[in-house]
């Protein structure tokens, strides 16, 4: 009978280890507060759920001064912070970003987000920086990107000092409340990230009217942000990133990573969190450059430590050990720095692996994995693809004639060009020489791709300018689809070549579907 019990007592916790394994916890950095977090990425646990079902995905709202411990305490396996906290953490736990959010503002994407230094609209006293001295600040957080360091930078440049020019800065710890806090005249002014003020206005919580920025007048002044669509007073910086943690499997994260590409703009989960949907991960140098020139996050300078406290506090056991704790120290140091070195080269071994360093387009080892994926979603969706398999016409010469320095220059303006005519959701790459391919879904074979073909076509043929030169190229494209053509990507990338082949053979600069002989 005692064995019995204790069978079933194992059998059910073996059942409940493994719901725990099965259960991923995606923690978020409440921005405007824990039940906004909710609201806003609840949506996005159950896309994911429903997008692999072998996992639950659930939602942990986390504020600024807890998002260390819950890390530490590894009670989330993916985190979704600002682009800040990122690069600090990634400098201290080793987390690794997998996607960068595309922000909806004004029914268009967005990968780039600022700071806004902002006033209400009745302060007649403050028209410019010049003004704010000795005024009181409300920020987000001290490292909140958007609500406090991008302003810093702007400052920094033009040699103020916030803890001196100002009279005060207070961290009220949620930009809603920065924003409140100077609509009620408690503080002078605050600052926010981009598109706080605008979301607030939209769900009716304030007037745009009430409040104007204060102009950054001064030199060093940021690059001017006419193209984007919210008020800016900073430079922009990358949007945040889905980032994963060291224990958290790889690939869980590429699943996920996936999953969330193919997301669509109109989805319950886009349309909740307010995005249109997400991207391949973003180059974060300009934040590290911010941070550098700031000395925070992984640049902060270090307190030295006086000798003589140490020899004060260890007396004894140095005069016992002095040598031997000095080789010691030697030996430690020396492997943390061969430890650091290394993780730093693989992190960028893992980037070079799958991106091209020419184009920063994805390489062919990014495309073949994300193509087997997006073969599997198509067969599982009923959905069709369009697979396009493109070559430079009259490339060579222009290696021939002017060097590979300017050839490869052209390949990378080529690349740019042909990303731009891609959509969110679609895949562009590069996979050697002058040959690229693009993968399209929820194309049908009968409209639609032709347009495209054509644009790209189109855009490709349009003179370069390189080094002072002007040079004319071509593009001959050939076309497969699934699942007419072929369920499995050798076939479609086979027929597609063979089409590529046929346009090359009718006179190139044009595109051909693949036709049985």
């Amino acid at each position: 009978m005692k064995v019995s019990r204790g069978i079933f007592l194992l059998f059910f916790i073996g059942l409940f280890l493994g719901a725990q394994d099965r259960d991923i916890k995606i923690g978020v950095l409440a921005l405007r507060g824990e039940e906004n977090a909710l609201k806003s990425w609840s949506a996005t646990a159950d896309f994911l759920s429903g997008e692999i079902p072998e996992y639950r995905f659930s939602i942990l709202p986390i504020s600024f001064e807890d998002l260390d411990g819950v890390i530490q305490d590894k009670r989330v396996h993916f985190i979704l912070c600002n682009t800040a906290q990122y690069v600090d953490l990634s400098s201290r736990y080793d987390v690794s970003r997998i996607v960068t959010m595309k922000r909806d503002i004004l029914g268009e994407s967005y990968t780039s987000f600022g700071g806004v230094f902002f006033t209400r609209s009745d302060r007649e006293d403050l028209e410019s920086l010049r003004d704010t001295r000795g005024r009181n600040l409300a920020a987000v957080d001290q490292i909140s990107l958007g609500g406090w360091i991008a302003l810093w930078r702007e400052l920094n440049d033009r040699g103020i000092a916030p803890g001196k020019f100002f009279k005060s800065i207070a961290y009220l710890g949620t930009h809603d409340e920065v924003v409140y806090a100077v609509g009620d005249g408690r503080y002078d002014m605050g600052t926010v990230r981009t598109d706080t003020l605008e979301n607030m206005a939209a769900e009716g919580l304030i007037h745009m009217e009430d409040f104007k920025l204060i102009p950054l007048d001064g030199k060093s002044a940021p690059p001017p942000n006419a193209d984007f669509p919210c008020l800016v007073s900073t430079r922009l910086y990358p949007e945040w990133p889905l980032a994963k943690l060291p224990q958290t499997p790889s690939s869980l994260a590429e699943d996920i990573a996936t999953s969330l590409i193919s997301l669509s703009p109109d989805s319950p989960a886009a349309r909740a969190a307010g995005i249109r949907g997400w991207t391949i991960p973003q180059n974060y140098q300009t934040v590290h450059d911010c941070f550098f020139e700031l000395k925070i996050g992984p640049y902060r300078k270090t307190i030295p430590i006086r000798l003589m406290d140490i020899i004060s506090q260890y007396l004894l056991w140095i005069l016992l050990v002095f040598f031997t704790i000095v080789s010691l120290i030697s030996v430690v140091f020396y492997i943390l720095s061969l430890n650091r070195k290394l993780r730093q080269s693989e992190k960028q071994l893992k980037e070079m692996a799958t991106y091209d360093l020419l184009t920063g387009l994805p390489n062919r080892r990014f495309f073949q994995d994300y193509a087997e994926k997006t073969l599997e979603l198509c067969r599982r969706r009923g959905c069709r693809m369009a697979l396009y398999y493109i070559d430079l016409d009259r490339f060579k010469p222009v290696n021939d004639t002017y060097g590979h320095e300017t050839g490869d220059q052209l390949l990378a303006e080529v690349g740019q060009r042909l990303l731009k005519q891609m959509r969110k959701s679609d895949l562009c790459a590069r996979i050697g020489g002058d040959e690229f391919v693009a993968l399209i879904q929820d194309v049908e074979q009968d409209k639609g791709f032709d347009t495209v073909a054509r644009r790209i076509i189109n855009e490709i043929s349009h003179p370069y300018f390189v080094n002072e030169r002007e040079i004319k190229i071509g593009v001959s494209m050939g076309l497969s689809f699934y699942p007419d053509m072929g369920s499995d990507l050798e076939v479609l990338m086979r027929k597609a070549d063979a089409a590529l082949y046929d346009a090359k053979e009718k006179g190139r600069g044009s595109f051909r579907i693949y036709r049985e002989s």
